[in-house]
């Protein structure tokens, strides 16, 4: 009489166990995979959005016009940098200008950091972003003085910066002392001769991984060299 060859019941069991802990096993390293591609990729993203903020500050801050403070719609002039409940804003220079304008305007460019809180007009909810992370806003005007019909241009740069800090290194050419500091003086006229003078300028950006990214930007020194045409 011939044996028949195959498979008991507990044999196939265990083949059918071991199938699916494979399946398992296989399933599990399949969604690390696709967690970790997004991962990689949204922390691509995000570090793409904040070299380009910072390519934007440093152009900015890199040409700040210190000879040209701005003229409020009462007559009085503003400094060429200053820090606000708003925000901080700068005269830079170097603004193109495109020979098929109707219009003409200057160079120079007013420019205004600031956070919007997630849901204000400038920093909207969306289906890509449901958290309450405000967003870094860069704003501009096509003028500089303001007539009273001052209009500014919102550009958001960045939805992951939490914290915004600024700091300016001031130093005395006169005794060489240097200062790192938060608040720039009162009455600290930059369209005049004098001593101390604004070096670098420097900002931290905390994101909303708790991360936090500093830049220190030289800034151009010596503004009283064009006070002449401060008031121009």
């Amino acid at each position: 009489m011939k044996r028949q060859q195959g498979l008991t019941l507990v044999e196939l069991l265990i083949a059918l166990a071991i199938s699916a802990i494979i399946a398992v096993v296989s399933f599990r390293l399949f969604s690390i995979s696709v967690e970790t591609k997004k991962s990689i990729e949204q922390q691509s993203d995000v570090f793409l959005e904040l070299t380009r903020a910072m390519a934007i500050l440093e152009r900015d801050f890199s040409q700040i016009a210190p000879f040209r403070p701005v003229r409020n719609p009462y007559g009085e002039y503003n400094d060429f940098l200053a820090v606000t409940y708003e925000g901080l804003q700068l005269t830079r220079n170097g603004w193109a200008v495109s020979p098929y304008q109707t219009y003409q305007r200057s160079t120079l460019q007013r420019v205004q950091y600031r956070l919007a809180p997630r849901g204000s007009e400038l920093c909207e909810y969306s289906a890509d972003s449901v958290t309450d992370t405000p967003c870094f806003v860069r704003s501009f005007t096509v003028h500089l003085d303001d007539d009273g019909s001052f209009e500014w241009k919102h550009q958001v740069i960045s939805e992951h910066v939490t914290e915004l800090d600024w700091e300016f290194l001031l130093v005395d050419e006169a005794t060489g002392e240097q200062n790192l500091v938060s608040t720039l003086p009162e009455n600290f006229d930059r369209t005049q001769p004098q001593s101390l003078v604004i070096h670098a300028l420097s900002v931290t950006l905390t994101l909303d991984d708790d991360r936090r990214f500093k830049r220190i930007i030289a800034t151009p020194s010596r503004p009283y060299e064009k006070s002449s045409g401060a008031a121009s």
